[in-house]
């Protein structure tokens, strides 16, 4: 569990420091590509359950598929809707509020609870192969020097990065986490 929190951490942090350039999730096919061969594409692939065209589209809308607010609530709405979270503290100046798989993160100043960062680690294994034949190639692909993952980086419209990161160092391992933020 800290080391879930750790990684959400660490990654807010990289996420300021982070280029700023952005580019948009569009509808259009990304072109062909090869994928991983641990995860053949088919209709009944787990992953195209996760990274489909819903999953995009709420992407351009601040949200991570079946997480239950997006971008821009606050932590009061999400406590009055879910109750008590599985887990409340302050991690690196962010306040965190954890429900299940998701984290919702927000400034630590009082008079403002509005959440900038949503995290998800998939029950599942997802892999990169299926995220990037919907997305295109990211900004990003390459090893963290802060924790020795495979991630990869999407800049979006909004000032929002998606952030996706590996259990290993290797390209093709499962997603530990997808990280939706709201740069400011």
């Amino acid at each position: 569990m800290k080391y879930f929190i750790l990684l959400f951490i660490l990654t807010m942090v990289l996420a300021g420091c982070a280029q700023d350039e952005k580019s948009e999730v569009t509808n259009e096919a990304p072109e062909s590509k090869e994928t991983a061969p641990q995860n053949e594409e088919t209709a009944e692939s787990p992953t195209h359950e996760f990274f489909n065209e819903d999953f995009k589209n709420l992407l351009n809308e601040g949200k991570l598929a079946n997480a239950d607010f997006g971008i821009g609530s606050t932590a009061a709405e999400i406590k009055e809707t879910l109750g008590e979270p599985d887990l409340e503290d302050v991690w690196d100046g962010a306040n965190i509020l954890q429900y299940g798989n998701y984290v919702y993160g927000y400034s630590y100043l009082e008079e403002d609870d509005t959440i900038y960062v949503i995290e998800y680690a998939p029950e599942k294994e997802y892999y990169l192969a299926d995220l990037t034949a919907l997305l295109g190639e990211p900004e990003i692909s390459e090893i963290s020097d802060v924790n020795g993952r495979y991630f990869v980086l999407y800049h979006l419209e909004g000032l929002k990065e998606l952030w996706v990161y590996n259990q290993s160092e290797q390209e093709d391992s499962p997603i530990a986490s997808i990280k939706l933020i709201k740069k400011y």
